[in-house]
C-alpha cells in the first residue's frame, strides 16, 4: 500500500521537471548542467521507486531507490564541486 505523502512528493517532483523543461534554455547555459539533470532524474527514479514499492516487488523497489539515493548524492555533489571549482579558477 502506498502512502500518501510519497504521491505528493512524487507530484512536486514532476511539478519541479515540468519547470526544468520549461526553463530548459537556461539550465542549459549553466555550467555542468548534465550533471545537473542527471541527479534531478536520479531523484524523480527515487520517488517514482518509492511509490512504487508499495505495489510491487518490495525488495527490488527499494535497492533500487537507495541506488537512485546514491547516484543522486554522487552527481549532486560533482555538480557543486564543479560549480565551485569553476569560480576559484575564473574569479
Amino acid at each position: 500500500m502506498f502512502q500518501k505523502n510519497e504521491v505528493i512528493t512524487l507530484l512536486i517532483t514532476v511539478g519541479i521537471g515540468i519547470f526544468f523543461w520549461s526553463n530548459r534554455k537556461s539550465i542549459l547555459q549553466l555550467n555542468g548542467w548534465k550533471l545537473l539533470i542527471l541527479s534531478f532524474l536520479c531523484y524523480l527514479a527515487r520517488m517514482i521507486f518509492t511509490v512504487l514499492e508499495g505495489y510491487i516487488w518490495y525488495d527490488v523497489m527499494n535497492l533500487l531507490e537507495h541506488l537512485s539515493i546514491l547516484l543522486f548524492t554522487i552527481f549532486f555533489l560533482l555538480w557543486c564541486w564543479q560549480i565551485g571549482y569553476q569560480k576559484e579558477k575564473n574569479p
